[in-house]
């Protein structure tokens, strides 16, 4: 036999509501339940987005670093290459210096030079009438003239002629010692013995100067006239090299 219950109570409450017009919906169970998964179908969205970003994130960081890395070290590369081309740089201008100065040495010398034959030949032209050159000693740059002269007119002459002559310094020349002396005897000269010959009375003299700092390339002209070809060749040539100029 079947026993039916019945819940009075409860049918009274679902009469109430049908009264009062409340309602409970067939899928209210659903609708809870579906709410509830939301919060958790997030968190497992974030678990899982979290760290995908934060590995997408990283990787990105390491690549960076990488790309960076490999453009300092090509960087530092360059500049290795350049501190070597540097170095090369200055040891070809050391090179260079040095050449330099070596040329500038050889051609101040040059420029300096007082060719012997010229020199000569300068005071040849310089000596005038009434006055004889004996002697012609250099000694170092200093130049000593020794000989006689018919008076001391004539001496000094002689010495204003080397003071205003481009190859010897004006300050610097200067009658160092005159004397009067009886003119030597010409040895080869044979005389009868009754013939008696009074030579004259002359100055000696010693006249000292020294090279004057006028540049040998100033003198070419001289030099040339003079024979001093070698000579104004290199300067010439170390003119058109540029280690001279005028």
């Amino acid at each position: 036999m079947y026993s039916l219950d019945i819940n009075f109570l409860k049918d009274r409450h679902l009469q109430e509501d049908l009264k009062t017009g409340t309602s409970i919906p067939a899928d209210s169970d659903n609708s809870v339940s579906s709410s509830s998964r939301v919060p958790l179908l997030a968190g497992i969205a974030v678990m899982l987005i979290l760290p995908l970003a934060a590995l997408g994130f990283s990787w990105q960081t390491s690549r960076r670093n990488q790309d960076l890395q490999q453009g300092i070290q090509e960087i530092e590369g360059q500049i290795q290459q350049l501190n070597a081309q540097d170095q090369q740089l200055d040891s070809l201008r050391s090179q260079l210096e040095q050449s330099n100065a070596q040329t500038q040495a050889y051609a101040s010398i040059f420029n300096q030079i007082r060719p012997l034959s010229s020199t000569l030949q300068e005071v040849t032209e310089l000596i005038p009438a009434g006055v004889q050159l004996n002697s012609l000693t250099l000694n170092s740059d200093e130049v000593i003239l020794s000989g006689v002269g018919r008076t001391y007119d004539d001496v000094n002459n002689f010495l204003l002629l080397v003071q205003e002559s481009p190859y010897f310094a004006k300050d610097a020349t200067q009658l160092s010692s005159s004397s009067l002396s009886v003119a030597d005897s010409n040895q080869g000269l044979s005389l009868p013995d009754d013939v008696t010959v009074e030579l004259p009375e002359v100055v000696s003299y010693n006249i000292r100067t020294r090279f004057s700092g006028t540049p040998a390339s100033e003198l070419l002209e001289k030099f040339s006239s003079q024979g001093a070809v070698g000579l104004v060749t290199r300067i010439r040539t170390l003119e058109r090299e540029g280690a001279i100029t005028r």
